[in-house]
């Protein structure tokens, strides 16, 4: 929405660069000692020069079809004391910081609705000089409207959300706690300067694990009021489904500032059980200061040229500023506005979602100090056919998959590792679209089809944990995840999403997404899979470099491993099924079978159906062991295809 169009190079690719990060919106300060700090040499630079690049904390955009612009974006910031041209003991950076938790303004609700960030809990910031000097704050006069709408209060926004299991282990959602153990799930809210008399917006998201039944929960708010609703069950439809997702909205008063929450759950029978996915909050809250150092504010206005008077309250004086934030990338400073009687009011005339931020100047949030970052430029590679993206711990392994391709397929390839991808297409923090970004800039860009880019390597395992909070997680390489997170046959990991350059993206369902670049993957988790899968590459290839020349005179039985690499099995095909669903799966395996048969005559097709092996029933279920001995035998034994 605020950036800028395709970028000829990267700011990163000179000059001196330090990350920082933050977890949560708001004014952030560095001084001279932490600019010091960080690498720069605050005795002899130019503060004019200074300047901050980044992106927002939300997750970027799925849809390929409205990204069309890449890269970090320059922030508006002012630099106190900079007139002098030097910077001073007690000169200061402010910017404006955007954390990982945001929310969307759905003017049909009239409220703020939570938008999670599944990938990253903290965003970042790249702090450098630049010769054209840094762009700055701009004023924005406070105008003076008679007829003015008089605005003294603003929705308060917050969340409880504990991500604690993935019943699937499959898609984005994440729950909490649960009713499996624990009897009442309990959490309090502090909302300062709360306005009495006005509804407080309620939103709670859990999951049912009881199908076809009424199971009831109760909400003591303040060990008062309660509410009786039934946890909406899962349906008998529901065939394949592990939980059922739901909402319940409350509204309700309070006449204290803090709001205690204890929800507890009606079982109906032993295994019944419902998750808490979030509490978020809408509350209308006073416009003041008192005991405040910055507060955050904003107004939704729907139609053009409204005209507002914000009266911002309690403990303001001349040196209170405001800041419209509305454009996070072009922070507006409101100038001219009127203070009378410990009350600070300026107007605008506005549309829209708008936000701004008051504070005192007298205690600013203080970004993270992460780190320099060499200099990098992945806007201005020579057009390649083919990118593999690798962590850091696999990139030799990657440059010789690279150097194969290069030497014997005569293929321009470029290896990328995953934190230089991240600085520059999501500012640092994961997320999977900015490897996907990263190829949609090239393909956009290309002006003829031998310029696009036609494979992708994706040099590492995957997982649905992103954020780690499973031990032994394998996250190497982010794949993508469906949003249905409790369907079995609806949930799904897929990289295809990589390779999608047009259209609305997967998450759009009623819309075919086409795939114009080919993706594959190592499922490599440590440095010797990754070994391994290189190795049993090159030798397929028939290419051998200096590494796996070494390693087969050092072992022999390398050597016949190089001539089984010619064996029956690369046009052997394997297709298992079984016959649930109406034999449905038996079905497709058959269509597809016959398929290669006629389309690929050279391939020897190889099919194992369960329900032609003896079902033997054992303590912990139902197996076909003859099935499992025969599809072992054949893997050990190698095909080329295996479904």
């Amino acid at each position: 929405m605020y950036v800028q169009a395709i970028a000829q190079s990267s700011v990163l690719s000179q000059g001196h660069w330090y990350k920082v990060g933050v977890v949560e919106d708001g004014v952030y300060a560095i001084d001279a000692q932490a600019l010091q700090a960080m690498g720069f040499d605050v005795h002899n630079i130019n503060p004019k020069q200074l300047c901050i690049y980044g992106l927002s904390g939300a997750p970027l955009d799925e849809s390929p079809a409205s990204t069309t612009t890449f890269g970090l974006q320059e922030q508006a910031i002012i630099v106190e004391g900079e007139a002098d041209g030097s910077f001073d003991a007690n000169d200061k950076i402010l910017f404006y910081g955007l954390g990982t938790r945001s929310w969307q303004y759905e003017p049909v609700k009239e409220l703020y609705e939570w938008v999670p960030n599944i990938y990253a809990d903290t965003n970042y910031y790249f702090i450098g000089v630049q010769a054209q000097g840094g762009k700055r704050i701009e004023q924005q006069a406070s105008l003076f409207l008679p007829s003015a709408k008089k605005v003294t209060t603003t929705l308060h926004t917050q969340v409880f959300d504990k991500d604690k299991v993935n019943l699937l282990k499959s898609g984005k959602q994440w729950l909490g706690d649960s009713f499996s153990t624990d009897t009442a799930i309990r959490h309090s809210f502090y909302v300062p300067h709360l306005v009495k008399n006005n509804n407080i917006h309620l939103d709670i998201s859990y999951a049912t694990v009881v199908k076809n039944r009424d199971t009831y929960l109760n909400l003591k708010i303040n060990n008062g009021q309660n509410y009786r609703f039934k946890a909406v069950p899962m349906a008998l439809s529901e065939h394949y489904s592990v939980a059922h997702a739901a909402h319940k909205t409350l509204l309700f008063t309070s006449q204290k500032d803090s709001l205690n929450l204890c929800l507890t759950y009606e079982k109906d029978q032993l295994k019944d059980n419902v998750y808490l996915d979030y509490f978020a909050i809408n509350a209308s809250t006073h416009l003041t200061m008192l005991s405040m150092h910055q507060l955050p504010f904003c107004y939704y206005a729907e139609q053009a040229n409204t005209k507002l008077q914000f009266r911002i309250a309690g403990n303001t004086n001349m040196q209170t500023r405001v800041w419209n934030t509305s454009d996070p990338y072009n922070v507006k400073e409101i100038s001219g506005y009127n203070y009378t009687a410990d009350t600070l009011v300026f107007g605008v005339k506005t549309k829209g979602d708008n936000r701004f931020v008051a504070f005192d100047g007298q205690r600013y949030k203080t970004p993270i100090q992460v780190g320099s970052v060499d200099n990098q430029d992945l806007l201005s590679l020579v057009p390649f056919q083919m990118l593999i993206v690798a962590p850091e711990m696999f990139l030799e392994q990657a440059n010789r998959v690279a150097e194969m391709h290069r030497r014997q397929d005569g293929m321009a390839v470029e290896v990328v590792s995953l934190p230089v991808i991240y600085n520059e297409f999501s500012s640092g923090k994961q997320d999977p679209t900015a490897i996907r970004n990263l190829v949609k800039y090239y393909y956009d860009k290309a002006t003829q089809d031998s310029e696009k880019p036609k494979y992708i390597l994706l040099f590492g395992d995957a997982s649905y944990d992103y954020k780690n909070y499973t031990p032994d997680n394998t996250n190497i390489v982010p794949t993508y995840e469906s949003q249905e997170s409790f369907n079995g046959t609806k949930s799904y990991c897929t990289d295809d999403y990589f390779g999608t350059m047009g259209g609305y993206g997967l998450r759009d369902t009623t819309r075919a997404a086409s795939v114009d670049v080919a993706v594959g993957r190592f499922p490599a988790h440590t440095l010797q899979q990754a070994v391994t899968c290189v190795n049993k590459t090159l030798r397929y290839a028939h290419y051998f470099d200096e590494e796996l020349l070494q390693q087969m005179h050092a072992n022999v039985e390398d050597i016949t491993s190089v001539q089984a690499g010619f064996g029956p099995w690369r046009n052997q095909i394997l297709f298992v099924a079984d016959d649930d669903d109406s034999n449905r799966h038996f079905k497709k395996a058959e269509k597809y079978s016959k398929a290669l048969k006629a389309h690929y005559p050279a391939y020897n097709v190889e099919k194992i159906y369960l329900d032609s092996y003896v079902l033997e029933h054992v303590a912990d279920g139902l197996y076909y062991p003859d099935a499992n001995r025969a599809i072992n035998e054949t893997l050990n034994r190698g095909v080329l295809f295996f479904n």
